[in-house]
C-alpha cells in the first residue's frame, strides 16, 4: 500500500498547488495537504480500515485510494485537479478532500474494483 500512498500522495498535493495557482494567500506556492485533514475525510467518509491506525495512517489509505484510482487509470490526474479545483472554490478545505475522496471511491466502485483497494 506505500506505492499506492507515494503517487497518491504527489496527486494529491500537485491537485492542491494547481488549484491555488489563480487565488489566494498560497497563489504560486507549492501545497503539501496536511494528513490531519486527509485522516479526517477517511472518516467522515466511513470508510473503516480494519484494526487500529494512526492519523499518518489513515491519511496514507486516503493517497493509496487516490493512487490506486490513477494507476488503474480509473480517473486522470486532469479529473483529480478539476474536482479538487470545484471542490475548494464552493466549500471548506474539509468538504473539499471529503468530496474529492468520495467521488474517487465512487469511481473506483462502479469499475467493481472496491473490494480489492483496501487489501
Amino acid at each position: 500500500m506505500k506505492h499506492l500512498a507515494a503517487v497518491g500522495d504527489a496527486l494529491i498535493n500537485a491537485a492542491a498547488t494547481l488549484a491555488t495557482l489563480r487565488s489566494g494567500p498560497d497563489a504560486g506556492k507549492s501545497i503539501r495537504v496536511r494528513n490531519s485533514l486527509l485522516a479526517e475525510a477517511v472518516r467522515l467518509t466511513g470508510i473503516k480500515p480494519r484494526g487500529r491506525y494512526s492519523s499518518h495512517e489513515i491519511a496514507d489509505i486516503y493517497e493509496a485510494v487516490v493512487g490506486y484510482a490513477y494507476l488503474n487509470s480509473i480517473i486522470a490526474f486532469e479529473e483529480i485537479h478539476a474536482e479538487l479545483t470545484k471542490l475548494l472554490s464552493s466549500g471548506s478545505d474539509q468538504a473539499a478532500y471529503i468530496g474529492l475522496l468520495s467521488y474517487t471511491v465512487d469511481k473506483i466502485r462502479s469499475k467493481g474494483e472496491w473490494d480489492g483497494v483496501l487489501s
